[in-house]
């Protein structure tokens, strides 16, 4: 599973009967992932996609029930969130956990760092790190003393494509169904403010400089000069709304050659629209080098939705650019520096986005221009 939660047992029990499940037949742990600890529940009822997180707030999680009521109003196709019987988006969990730090994170701990557990449950060592500022809350997992919180999806049916799979056709109707989440969000009220801006961004930045790897060191001035040059080109006044942010290949199922689902709307948050294609953009149709004829169906099945102002197209590169940093550090943050074992965290290479960063650089805003056919 990923991260460090262990949940004993008799936690799904009590999850199943929160949620009105029926009885517990079989749990299996979920390697994808970066910040939650996900699982396989079969039960009585049927399937159902457990995930359970330290590091999201009871705010946030409702902005993403609201969102995902919303767009299920408009039939788009997203994920069915369970509600508890009492009718709460989710379940909080009190003593039920049993954190643990695995050695190769605490090789990554300042000096000093004690992995001596707190009466409520949180290691020291987490802590002490969170504290000085050397890890990240979301690298270190372990969460709140407080248990966490559960929510449970039905399991989505379909498949996920993998990156030899994809056409064209395929990201054309990625992208008409991307603008259409676009176009349902205009009218959805809650905010919920981007965590992962480019102040957060800049503050990870400033903590490689702290690292004993010195690759990861003589990365961050790279990356620092990236962002800003991100930051100078960014069109303020652009559209902006609910995105999803973080639509990679394992974040949508396929029926065949059709969209079945966007899932995983954990991260979703007001920003520009544009960032949201930008960060699908770089998920999908980067493959050693970007690939035109994908970024192109794209940009071309989007505008089928919802059509792009100038100033969005004028911003997309930007968009891009400071995609393919953040999500360079946070790769760094949340699988490499953990070192987890493959079977309990999917491993993610934060060098493919160190490639994208560089090929943007690169290719500049007119290349990337012509990359999309803007």
């Amino acid at each position: 599973m990923a991260l460090y939660t262990h949940l004993e047992p008799q936690v799904f029990e009590r999850i199943a009967e929160a949620f009105d499940l029926g009885a517990v037949l079989r749990v299996e742990g979920i390697a994808q992932g970066s910040i939650n600890t996900n699982h396989r529940l079969d039960t009585a009822t049927g399937r159902w996609f457990v995930r359970h997180t330290t590091q999201r707030s009871a705010q946030d999680l409702r902005y993403e029930a609201a969102l995902l009521a919303h767009l299920a109003a408009g039939h788009f196709p997203g994920p069915t969130l369970r509600p508890t019987r009492e009718g709460a988006p989710f379940l909080e969990l009190t003593g039920d956990r049993t954190p643990a730090l695995p050695q190769a994170l605490l090789e990554v701990l300042p000096a000093g760092a004690s992995a001596v557990a707190l009466p409520g449950g949180m290691p020291r060592a987490v802590v002490d790190a969170r504290a000085s500022g050397a890890v990240a809350p979301g690298a270190l997992g372990g969460g709140t003393a407080d248990g966490g919180r559960v929510s449970v999806f039905a399991w989505l049916p379909g498949e996920e494509r993998t990156r030899a799979q994809l056409t064209p056709e395929h990201l054309e109707r990625l992208g008409a169904e991307l603008g259409k989440l676009h176009r349902l969000t205009q009218s959805f009220g809650p905010s919920r403010e981007n965590p992962y801006g480019p102040a957060q961004v800049t503050a990870w930045l400033r903590q490689l400089n702290g690292q004993r790897d010195l690759e990861l060191r003589a990365l961050a001035p790279e990356l620092a000069r990236a962002l800003a040059r991100a930051e100078a080109l960014e069109q303020p006044l652009a559209p902006r709304g609910a995105i999803h942010a973080d639509l990679f290949l394992d974040n949508v199922k396929w029926l065949g050659d059709r969209v079945g689902a966007f899932f995983d709307f954990e991260m979703a948050c007001h920003d520009a629209y544009g960032l949201d294609l930008a960060i699908t953009l770089n998920a999908w149709c980067f493959e050693e080098t970007y690939r035109p004829e994908l970024a192109q169906a794209l940009v071309r099945g989007y505008g089928w939705e919802r059509a792009l102002a100038p100033e969005e197209r004028e911003g997309l590169f930007a968009h891009a650019l400071f995609g393919a940093v953040r999500f360079t550090v946070s790769r760094i943050r949340d699988y490499h520096l953990p070192g987890l074992p493959p079977e309990r965290l999917a491993p993610k290479s934060f060098r493919t986005y160190l490639a994208r960063v560089r090929a943007l650089e690169a290719m500049g805003p007119a290349g990337f221009a012509a990359l999309c056919a803007l």
